[in-house]
């Protein structure tokens, strides 16, 4: 039997950063002219097995994910900041760190790709990625987090499965699963929606749904558990906490995961 309930998704390297958007400057020049707005990004020094860093470097699509010296951070103090232009990050910015560190012959290291995986989390949203652990992302604006657009023309059709040994331990008792629904941004996160309700396919030991969704648009969701025998309130539904990564009887795996705001993941799927 399975119990996903509390599992742990560990980070290549867990740092306690503490990264901020601190502003956006919209003002004009010296000269009266608009300058271009820009968003300032600061994280307090910190160090890799205790040798300082000597060079930071903010990195993503927009530097091929690779050090590029203008995303490179300038230190004050105990600070590190960079100013960004918002022609680069647009409505919504994902990206990591790049940290390098000099040893007492002042030779430098290979760059250490820092990922994040512990609180205090930072401001926005954390992406699991298959590449660098977690990335953050950093919403400019008021943007959705995820908008899911139905106006498309195509639709894709998604094979979602379950397995039924899936146990969830509530209050110190297990329970099995009895039943299961996709809840997420394209239903209003409605835990027990009929249109996402699985099937139970007993020969195969497991619950299927197959479920259209816009072609071109992000989806964010979890599995929604009926659990048998959960007397206090027969209603309840329980919810996935954890990646489903980790979970071997779920797919599809999802290509990312973002914070949930509960401590927890949701799923985050691009619909080809």
């Amino acid at each position: 039997m399975k119990n996903y309930r509390y599992s742990v998704l560990s980070g290549v390297l867990i740092l306690l950063l503490s990264v901020a958007v601190i502003g956006c400057d919209l003002a004009g020049d010296d000269n009266g002219e608009e300058k271009e707005p820009t968003i300032t990004f600061t994280q307090r020094d910190f160090t890799l097995g205790g040798d300082a860093i000597s060079e930071l470097y903010m990195m993503g699509d927009f530097t091929n994910w690779s050090a590029n010296e203008d995303y490179q951070f300038s230190k004050s103090g105990n600070t590190w900041s960079l100013e960004v232009p918002l022609s680069t990050v647009g409505d919504r910015l994902e990206y990591n760190l790049l940290g390098r560190v000099q040893d007492t012959l002042n030779s430098i290291r290979d760059i250490y790709y820092l990922t994040y995986d512990a609180d205090p989390r930072p401001d926005g949203f954390l992406l699991k990625d298959t590449q660098y652990g977690y990335s953050y992302n950093v919403l400019i604006g008021d943007v959705d987090v995820v908008p899911y657009d139905e106006s498309a023309g195509t639709m894709t059709e998604i094979d979602f499965t379950v397995a039924d040994d899936v146990t969830m331990t509530i209050d110190g008792t297990t329970h099995e699963i009895e039943g299961v629904y996709l809840m997420g941004n394209f239903n209003g996160w409605d835990p027990e929606d009929p249109a996402y309700a699985f099937t139970h396919n007993e020969a195969e030991g497991r619950y299927e749904l197959t479920a259209e969704f816009a072609a071109g648009s992000y989806i964010t969701y979890k599995h929604s558990y009926d659990l048998k025998d959960h007397t206090s309130n027969p209603n309840q539904f329980f919810f996935d906490f954890v990646p489903n990564d980790v979970q071997d009887g779920v797919s599809p795996l999802p290509t990312k995961y973002i914070d949930d705001g509960f401590n927890g993941y949701n799923s985050y799927l691009y619909i080809e």
